[in-house]
């Protein structure tokens, strides 16, 4: 047990984050996330661009490192080409700063995006745009990248579609039915 420097509650140690030496911090997890919260509300408030730029390099720099992890296996052989932090950030704010505040003032959350994909995180390949797009360009790029077109052949004759989801969708047939009927040996698919 211990007792918080900031609450003054007496709590059990699981509920205090520690430092790398082992020692517990002297606030509680709750006390000291608050405090995290309000200082990041103080640094958004005091300096938007600056705040969000400083975010978006986190994020970049944790996608890169783990770009083992299959969600960011689309990062492998990505570079940081921007340099150090405070280079990164710098450049973020003066050549990117009007597209954080176009996003935040849309009300949405800003986030980094290589215009393209193939490309580094470089000068010229960065743009801002909000998370939810950026979230939908990722899952087209990677239904662009694992989407074959198919050929189906129907009563009314020979149809190509972009992909087996796109032939499920206008047949109102389920996906399985697809592959079930797949010719092994060409794109062209029978009986439906």
């Amino acid at each position: 047990m211990k007792k918080c420097l900031h609450c003054g509650e007496v709590k059990p140690l699981n509920q205090y984050h520690q430092f790398g030496s082992g020692k517990f911090r002297p606030e509680c997890g709750a006390c000291s996330n608050k405090k995290l919260k309000e200082t990041n509300l103080l640094k958004l408030e005091k300096d938007p661009v600056r705040y969000y730029a400083e975010r978006l390099y986190s994020s970049m720099v944790k996608r890169l490192n783990e770009s083992y992890k299959p969600a960011n296996k689309c990062y492998q052989g990505i570079e940081n080409k921007l340099g150090t932090r405070d280079k990164a950030i710098n450049y973020i704010v003066n050549s990117l700063g009007v597209q954080i505040l176009q996003v935040i003032e849309a009300g949405e959350v800003p986030s980094l995006d290589r215009i393209d994909p193939q490309k580094h995180y470089e000068e010229g390949n960065l743009q801002v745009i909000s998370f939810k797009d950026n979230s939908l360009k990722g899952v087209q790029n990677a239904v662009k990248k694992t989407s074959k077109s198919i050929k189906v052949l129907t009563k009314e004759g020979e149809v190509v579609y972009g992909s087996i989801s796109e032939a499920a969708r206008d047949l109102k047939i389920k996906r399985d039915t697809i592959y079930a009927h797949l010719d092994k040996d060409t794109t062209t698919r029978k009986g439906l």
